[in-house]
């Protein structure tokens, strides 16, 4: 739920740049593109530079005070920045191996990558 609302004002307010597929339903407006793109190159006999980014593993380095830096310049605040921000705070974390379970750790970066912050 949270995840929808905050995407909702993202597009609402025009926040999310355009060329971003990120966070959104579908890729297929960006592979053609993409596609386009190439072809318009490969008809001028111009090279095209391009660059894919796999950001995978971005939500285990995410720096939470820029996240919510990022939030609150994108005019996101009120209760649901303080939600965020609480839920960013304070995570732990511990192993289980053979039985044995380790003391918490409190987690210095990073959010749950499968939590409203994770990909679709």
């Amino acid at each position: 739920m949270v995840n929808s609302r905050l995407l909702k004002h993202l597009q609402m307010n025009n926040l999310l740049n355009n060329t971003q597929s990120a966070y959104r339903k579908t890729t297929e407006g960006q592979l053609v593109y993409l596609a386009q793109e190439l072809e318009d190159a490969y008809q001028e006999k111009k090279a095209k530079l391009v660059v894919f980014v796999d950001s995978t593993k971005a939500f285990d380095k995410v720096w939470k005070e820029g996240l919510l830096l990022k939030l609150l310049r994108k005019l996101v605040g009120g209760q649901t920045f303080c939600w965020i921000d609480d839920f960013l705070q304070y995570r732990t974390a511990r192993v289980h191996l053979d039985g044995h379970i380790s003391h918490r750790i409190r987690l210095q970066k990073g959010s749950i990558t499968n939590s409203i912050f994770g990909l679709y």
